[in-house]
């Protein structure tokens, strides 16, 4: 005969720290996930007009001219793309009530039939109007 009140204080013996455990997880900042969008749309995608809705000042402008830079360019869909993937290194909040914010990101380049190609993007994030944020910079570095 299964005992009710043992079964319940089993389960709640390893669901409880589960529960714990996830009430506890830091919620990713607003600023952070625009900038890991940009990261998405500008590198791994290459998708340069989504990137450009996450973007303000200074990036949009470097947006603008890479898409002026290939407009009218029909991509090759036989073209073998790298995969590229990123990860954050570093972040800063900045400016009285964090208004302003930088993630340094590794990215990692990996073309076919090459060795991968490693450099560090430093993305800055600033809110424009309550609540809503804009990558305002980004910077490559190349690494060796």
């Amino acid at each position: 005969v299964l005992n009710f009140s043992r079964l319940l204080k089993t389960l709640l013996v390893f669901l409880l720290p589960l529960v714990l455990h996830a009430g506890c997880q830091k919620a990713t900042p607003a600023s952070e996930e625009v900038a890991r969008r940009f990261m998405d749309n500008y590198y791994v995608k290459t998708d340069l007009r989504s990137a450009s809705e996450n973007a303000d000042g200074f990036a949009l402008e470097k947006i603008k001219k890479s898409l002026e830079l290939t407009e009218g360019q029909a991509i090759d869909a036989a073209a073998h793309r790298p995969k590229i993937s990123f990860s954050l290194l570093e972040s800063r909040i900045e400016g009285i009530g964090g208004v302003e914010a930088s993630y340094l990101f590794l990215v990692l380049i990996e073309p076919e039939k090459m060795s991968p190609v490693k450099k560090k993007t430093l993305v800055k994030v600033r809110e424009r109007e309550r609540g809503t944020w804009k990558v305002t910079q980004f910077s490559d570095y190349e690494m060796p």
